[in-house]
C-alpha cells in the first residue's frame, strides 16, 4: 500500500510513503534492497556542465542572493509551478 503524507512547512507538498508489514516480510525471509540513484555521478555532471552538454543558463529560472536563502526556499516551495531551477549566488 502506498499513501501520501504532507511535508511539514510546505503547503500542498506531499511525499509517497510505502507501508510494509515487516513481520510478514521477516516470516517470508524477504529482502529489501535500496538504490541511491545519484551515487557516483558528480564527475559526469560536472563534465556535462563544463562541456555545455547541459545548458545551465537555460535551466535556471530564478536567482537569489545568498543573504536571502530562506526567502529562496520559501519562494521556490510556494511557486513550484513556475520555478524550474533556483540558484543561490554565493
Amino acid at each position: 500500500m502506498i499513501r501520501f503524507v504532507p511535508v511539514s512547512g510546505f503547503k500542498d507538498c506531499v511525499l509517497p510513503v510505502l507501508e510494509l508489514d515487516v513481520a510478514a516480510l521477516n516470516a517470508m525471509a524477504g529482502t529489501i534492497d535500496s538504490v541511491y540513484r545519484y551515487r557516483n555521478i558528480r564527475p559526469k555532471a560536472i563534465a556535462a556542465v563544463a562541456t555545455g552538454a547541459i545548458p545551465v543558463r537555460e535551466i535556471v529560472s530564478h536567482e537569489f542572493d545568498f543573504a536571502d536563502c530562506i526567502g529562496a526556499i520559501t519562494y521556490s516551495a510556494a511557486h513550484r509551478d513556475e520555478v524550474i531551477k533556483a540558484v543561490v549566488r554565493m
